[in-house]
């Protein structure tokens, strides 16, 4: 069972092999409602604990020479085991964040619906 996705891309310049290894945020309290995160302090769920801890367990034998994660703390979170298993410095940047939501943010996408009167019509598909 996969518990988190990620993605392995490898790259050749000059005769020299980049790994670079992508891990998609794990689980947040608001995926469960609905809920729109962005820039939001969303935790981790139990689940994306799990996740983290997971992943970082599956790729502890690889070597890294840095992790980069957004700087939000579940972003925070979620590379920490990864960076405790392997030694590997841990760089926050907030260039790594999430889109910025801005109004919506932590709000379902009914109530986000409901707010915006219709102005952002794609956000009840959300």
């Amino acid at each position: 069972m996969v518990l988190t996705s990620w993605v392995r891309l490898e790259t050749q310049l000059k005769h020299v092999f980049t790994t670079h290894v992508v891990i998609i945020r794990t689980a947040i309290a608001g995926n469960a409602e609905g809920r729109f995160g962005g820039h939001t302090d969303t935790p981790l769920s139990p689940r994306g604990r799990r996740q983290a801890e997971a992943t970082a367990q599956a790729l502890a034998s690889e070597k890294f020479d840095a992790i980069y994660s957004s700087d939000l703390p579940r972003a925070i979170e979620t590379a920490n085991p990864l960076a405790r298993l392997t030694g590997a410095p841990l760089e926050t940047t907030d260039a790594l964040r999430e889109r910025s939501v801005g109004v919506m943010e932590g709000l379902t996408f009914e109530e986000a619906a409901e707010q915006t009167s219709g102005t952002i019509p794609s956000v009840a598909q959300a």
